[in-house]
């Protein structure tokens, strides 16, 4: 991928007139185009120019679902130059829950040992017990 292609190719398909896009529409028109030059686009990719564009202001990042974006119309956009090839941070994703469960059961369970708990319990009771302790102590809501 040639981050400056991409990049210029992302601002020429922002609206002129400022107004949103969505993420998804946007990044499946950059993979047309650069599809039809015999270019690949990663999600990685996407997101390093995305971060890239918006760390330097040309680009402003919007809500709804998946985000949107829109052109900088203070900035304008025009004539755009990657400052250095900006490679996004690598973020840890969290365990799926199905890896933390059975840690969290463990932790409960020598929990209730060292307590000296002999019935039964599975997580949701200490968090419906901390739940009832904040509502009698009129925590906010």
């Amino acid at each position: 991928m040639n981050p400056q292609r991409t990049a210029d190719l992302f601002l020429s398909l922002l609206p002129e007139d400022g107004t949103f896009i969505s993420n998804a529409a946007l990044r499946r028109d950059l993979e047309a185009r650069l599809k039809a030059e015999g270019l690949t686009l990663t999600e990685d990719d996407y997101w390093a120019v995305h971060a890239a564009l918006i760390g330097e202001g040309v680009v402003l990042k919007g809500q709804g679902r998946g985000g949107t974006v829109r052109r900088n119309m203070a900035q304008g956009g025009e004539d755009f130059k990657l400052t250095e090839p900006t490679v996004a941070p690598i973020i840890e994703k969290p365990p799926p829950a199905a890896q933390t469960k059975p840690a969290a059961r463990a932790y409960l369970g020598k929990m209730v040992v060292k307590a000296g708990i002999e019935k039964p319990i599975t997580p949701i009771i200490p968090r419906h017990a901390y739940a009832n302790r904040l509502q009698e102590s009129n925590a906010p809501s």
